[in-house]
């Protein structure tokens, strides 16, 4: 299964059974600059995206919890930090929406397993790429995992960074 290893570690298991010289030395530069690397951004983005997420969801319930519990007292000081605490639930709760985290999370891992994935019909001759890696399951490789990221960079500047303005 493509995700019960690190990506990694899934991405070297995989180099360790491509005879290289079958395949060609610009396959193999293909491989490490492009592949491994897309394997491992995507997966370190993965995380950084639900890690800020979840930290920004759990400052904002801590920040709301602070707000009901600070409800029933009086006094200024009290009612100053009900209203920090009020702009921090605000502000933590905005923020995810505001960078798209869930978004990013969602096409980063969407990738990162897509390509997993590839790599995977690739090396064990699956899927459209019978006799395994071979040159011409390399080229058809190498087209197929283009087209993941020029989906992926598509997907990024169409629903992520240039996002359509409310109407």
């Amino acid at each position: 299964m493509a995700g019960s290893a690190a990506p990694n570690a899934q991405t070297d298991a995989m180099a360790e059974v491509i005879d290289w010289k079958a395949v060609g030395p610009a396959f193999h530069q293909f491989w490490t600059s492009t592949y491994a690397h897309e394997v491992a951004n995507t997966t370190r983005l993965t995380g950084r995206f639900r890690n800020y997420g979840q930290f920004s969801r759990f400052l904002a319930m801590a920040a709301s919890a602070v707000v009901t519990g600070l409800a029933g007292f009086e006094g200024s000081l009290i009612r100053a930090a009900t209203a920090v605490a009020g702009g921090i639930a605000v502000v933590a709760t905005g923020s995810a929406a505001l960078f798209r985290t869930d978004q990013r999370l969602a096409a980063n891992r969407r990738t990162q397993q897509a390509l997993l994935s590839e790599g995977w019909k690739f090396v064990s001759g699956a899927d459209g790429y019978e006799g395994g890696p071979t040159p011409a399951n390399a080229t058809k490789f190498i087209t197929t995992v283009e087209l993941l990221l020029s989906t992926y960079i598509d997907t990024y500047v169409r629903t992520i960074d240039e996002p359509t303005p409310a109407g």
